[in-house]
Formats: C-alpha cells, structure tokens, sequence
C-alpha cells in the first residue's frame, strides 16, 4: 500500500481570514485589565504572610502582659525517710511529710522591663 500525501498552501485570503475568526475568539483585553491600584488590594489581600505578621505582632502585645506578672506560685508535696520495706509512716521517728508553697520574686524592675521589651517587639513587628 502506497499513501499519498499531498501538502496545500494557504494562501494570504485563508491566513488572514483564519488569523482574524482566532483573534475574535479571545477575550478582550481591556475588559479583564487591572489598574495598579486594584492589583495592590489584590495581592495585599491574598498574601499570607500579612496574616502571620499581624498574629506575630498580637503575640507579642499578649506576651507583654504576661510578662509583667509574677510567675505562678508552686503547691511542693514530699515525703522524707519512708521505710521502703512497709511504708508504714509510724515505723520511724524521722519520717517526715513535708508541704510547701513556692512564689519566686524576679529581681529589681526585671518584670517591667521585659514588658517594655515586648511593647517594642510587637510595635516594630
């Protein structure tokens, strides 16, 4: 089996009326342009990383409250020289319960000073 081929050449009329039915197909432009101020808004409000630096910014505003607060007190249980054999509280006299509260006290202005430091983190963030 023999095949042939035969190439035709469009001549200018064909081109130019083939060239004018695709550039009708499309859109136009204007219709879909942006000026430059509506590209802005745009890219603005679909950049996440605006987002992360707000939240970073009001963490930090949270943050400078806490740190201008004392650390919370500590409640300590214990038990000293329990006989490990019985366990029983009453089989030596130096068995000891022992119960506690802890509140620690920064030095001099540490807290308002750490409150300031995070004040200006988060105005510069």
């Amino acid at each position: 089996m023999c095949h042939s081929y035969s190439v035709k050449f469009l001549n200018f009329s064909e081109l130019l009326l083939s060239a004018m039915f695709f550039v009708g197909m499309m859109p136009a432009n204007n219709a879909f342009a942006l000026n430059l101020k509506q590209a802005e808004r745009l890219a603005i409000q679909s950049d996440p990383s605006i987002e992360s630096f707000k939240a970073t910014s009001r963490s930090f505003v949270d943050e400078s409250v806490a740190d201008d607060t004392l650390p919370d007190p500590k409640l300590r249980l214990g038990a000293v020289n329990v006989p490990v054999d019985t366990f029983d509280f009453e089989q030596e006299q130096m068995t000891q319960l022992k119960v506690g509260i802890v509140q620690s006290f920064p030095r001099g202005d540490v807290l308002s000073i750490k409150q300031k430091q995070s004040q200006y983190l988060s105005k510069s963030a």
